[in-house]
């Protein structure tokens, strides 16, 4: 598997683009074009694509989270979940980071009044990350978790 691995560092990278919504719909496009792009890849050799599919499922789940598109970012992010865990399956020090990121997206979906689950995978995603700056922004999260459970 020689193809070259690209991971976003930031998934909250589209913030910067909230107070002009021109360039939101310029991020969704053009997440919208990786994704169909990685797919097409994908259905030639499944294997060498099955992150860059994920990680751009779960970018353009984060976008849609968002702008308030819950119900489009749940399906783009199970999909993503599911893409990400079959890769930290067989490769679980490349591929923590990525399910880290599906995990926190999807925390990000949870309501609020299910704080149990959000816990959970923050909890999760700790363990699978390897990048220290995520590890501790779930960290973070897994302190507000201790006093509600």
């Amino acid at each position: 598997k020689n193809v070259p691995k690209v991971h976003c560092s930031n998934p909250l990278r589209f913030r910067r683009f909230l107070p002009r919504p021109h360039k939101m719909r310029e991020a969704e496009n053009t997440l919208l074009e990786s994704l169909t792009i990685r797919q097409d890849l994908a259905k030639a050799n499944p294997e060498a694509y099955r992150e860059e599919v994920a990680e751009s499922l779960n970018g353009l789940a984060d976008l849609f989270v968002e702008l308030q598109r819950t119900t489009e970012a749940k399906k783009l992010n199970d999909e993503a979940i599911t893409l990400s865990r079959e890769s930290w399956r067989k490769d679980p020090r490349w591929n923590g980071d990525l399910l880290a990121r599906t995990l926190i997206t999807e925390m990000k979906l949870l309501s609020r009044s299910d704080q149990s689950a959000r816990c959970a995978m923050a909890e999760e995603a700790q363990v699978v990350a390897y990048d220290e700056e995520l590890k501790n922004s779930v960290q973070r999260i897994i302190l507000g978790c201790s006093g509600q459970r």
